[in-house]
């Protein structure tokens, strides 16, 4: 699965296809939107029982397996391929709990245990990147060496939400609100990464799920992110009441070693996580990385 492409324009109107071409950089599979796939595909069979959503969900699996599994001490699943189909060495943890998450999923549904040996695959990448004061880096350079000066708020949320490292919930957490909280045009939130500047919203509700699932005081301290959600949905500048701005300020910079911008307008990826994370307050299976239900 191609990380993105769009349709151009109509080829034939009497037979009413069209060409789809790839965006910049489009071509790329990477492992992390090739799993968020496989997770809908599971979820899809779970529900209906039709044989080709898990067909294809193992299709996914087997593809990501045979191309990016990494046999170093680290484990974990490479980056994926280019456009041209050379080998994107990195390991992202954010994609290995992607990993884990559809991996569980896959081994819920079939019994297969080559799944949970995937899942545990991955978990192994995802745990070397824990340092010792308990938060989570955003994962490995071309070989094993951590990239240990970019520290994501997905990777410490995510993480919490895929149920991966239970233990150590509490302590990555506890990081993000200390060290990732931030505070844009009035709103409070979390930043994308520890370097980068102002509230990013896809950032900011799958850390207040976290937080609300994980309980205790940490669920009490998700109550100003939900308010904050909700405030902005009907007052942030450039809100139509219905959906999440990528952030409130005029940008939300992801920081060094990563290098690109949100800007204040009304953006797909915070909106679904921002309903999923008001979802989760009544149901928890609203967590995208919550274990199938067979």
């Amino acid at each position: 699965i191609v990380a993105a492409t769009k349709a151009d324009s109509v080829i034939d109107p009497n037979d009413g296809y069209a060409t789809s071409i790839f965006y910049p950089d489009g071509g790329t599979h990477d492992i992390g939107n090739m799993c968020w796939a496989g997770i809908a595909l599971t979820r899809l069979y779970a529900k209906t029982r039709q044989t080709r959503y898990l067909h294809n969900a193992r299709l996914i699996g087997n593809w990501i397996k045979t191309e990016c599994l990494v046999m170093d001490d680290a484990f974990g699943f490479s980056g994926g391929v280019d456009a041209w189909g050379a080998k994107r060495l990195w390991r992202s943890v954010e994609h290995n709990v992607d990993a884990y998450a559809f991996f569980k999923n896959l081994g819920a549904l079939t019994s297969d245990a080559q799944w949970n040996e995937a899942a545990n695959h991955a978990q192994k990448l995802v745990l070397a990147c824990r340092l010792a004061a308990g938060y989570y880096v955003t994962g490995t350079g071309n070989d094993k060496t951590l990239n240990a000066g970019i520290v994501p708020t997905d990777a410490q949320s995510w993480t919490a939400l895929a149920k991966l490292n239970e233990s150590g919930n509490e302590q990555s957490l506890q990081y993000m609100l200390d060290k990732l909280s931030a505070q844009t045009a009035g709103y409070s939130g979390f930043k994308f990464a520890l370097a980068g500047s102002n509230i990013q919203n896809e950032a900011t509700a799958g850390a207040v799920m976290a937080l609300y699932l994980q309980g205790g005081q940490l669920k009490d301290k998700a109550n100003a992110y939900y308010q904050s959600l909700e405030a902005q949905i009907k007052r942030a500048t450039n809100s139509d009441g219905l959906g999440v701005v990528a952030t409130p300020g005029s940008e939300a910079d992801t920081g060094a070693g990563l290098g690109w911008k949100y800007f204040n307008w009304l953006h797909v990826a915070s909106s679904a996580w921002t309903g999923l994370a008001f979802l989760a307050r009544d149901d928890a299976y609203a967590n995208p990385y919550a274990l199938v239900k067979i």
